[in-house]
C-alpha cells in the first residue's frame, strides 16, 4: 500500500499531533494499549466524553483539535502473528507508509499517498495514517475484524468534542443512562458532524424515544 498513488496526485498537510497504537494481546483476547474497550452505555455526544461505568475508554480516547491534521501510528507486535485491518470512522485517512518491525520517525512517508477508510496493519509490523479532523465528534478506530473489536481492540478519536451541540433539555446524560430499554449505543440513533449542516456548524439529530432511565439516579421520565 505504501507504494499506491492516487489517479490525481495529492500532498496531505504535515500532523500537528500523533495518536499512539499498539495492538496487543492478554493471553486471551486483542486490545489497544494494553486495554479491552468497551462501548459507554451512554452516546458519547451526549455525554461529551463522560463514560458510563460499563466503559473502560477513557486512556483509549485520544483529542485532537478541530480542522487540524493527525498522524496516527499503530504497531502490531504482539505475540499472534496476524494482521488486522484498521477503520476509521467519521473521515478517511491517507496511508503514508507500512512495514515490518516497529514504527520509527525515520521509516520513508509516501509523498502521494491514497486515501482510505479501512487498511491492514501487517503481522510484526506497523502502519502510519493521516487524518484531518475536519468532522466533530467521537469517532471510532477498530479492528474490523468482528471478533477482534467485540473483544476490545478499538479506541476512539475525540475530533473538538467541545464543538457538539447541546443535548435537549432534559435529557439524562451521566453517563448511565439506558435510552429505550435497548441495549449499549443502539438504544438512541444519534447522527452528529460538520458535514451536512448548511452553516457548517455541527449538529445533532436526536430520535424520539419513549422513556429514558439513568441507572446512577435511579429515575425515570417521560420524553415529550
Amino acid at each position: 500500500i505504501s507504494a499506491v498513488a492516487p489517479l490525481l496526485p495529492q500532498t496531505p498537510p504535515a500532523g500537528v499531533k500523533t495518536v499512539p497504537l499498539e495492538v496487543t494481546f492478554d493471553g486471551n483476547r486483542f486490545g489497544m494499549n494494553n486495554q479491552n474497550f468497551m462501548m459507554p452505555s451512554t452516546p458519547l455526544v451526549l455525554t461529551k466524553g463522560t463514560f458510563g461505568t460499563n466503559a473502560v475508554a477513557t486512556n483509549l480516547t485520544f483529542l485532537v483539535p478541530y480542522g487540524k491534521t493527525n498522524d496516527i501510528i499503530v504497531n502490531n507486535l504482539n505475540i499472534i502473528p496476524i494482521g488486522h485491518p484498521m477503520h476509521l470512522h467519521g473521515q478517511p485517512f491517507w496511508v503514508l507508509g507500512s512495514g515490518s518491525g516497529a514504527y520509527s520517525p525515520s521509516n520513508p512517508v509516501n509523498p502521494n499517498p491514497v486515501q482510505k477508510d479501512t487498511v491492514l496493519v501487517p503481522p510484526n509490523g506497523w502502519l502510519h495514517l493521516r487524518v484531518s479532523s475536519w468532522n466533530t465528534g467521537y469517532w471510532m478506530i477498530h479492528c474490523h475484524n468482528a471478533f477482534h473489536v467485540d473483544a476490545g481492540l478499538a479506541a476512539l478519536i475525540a475530533a473538538a468534542p467541545e464543538r457538539l451541540s447541546q443535548a435537549p433539555a432534559g435529557t439524562l446524560v451521566c453517563g448511565n443512562a439506558d435510552y429505550g430499554g435497548l441495549p449499549g449505543l443502539f438504544s438512541l440513533y444519534v447522527q452528529q458532524g460538520a458535514l451536512a449542516s448548511a452553516y457548517g456548524q455541527p449538529f445533532v439529530v436526536f430520535i424520539k424515544v419513549v422513556k429514558k432511565q439513568c441507572f446512577q439516579c435511579t429515575t425515570s421520565v417521560a420524553i415529550q
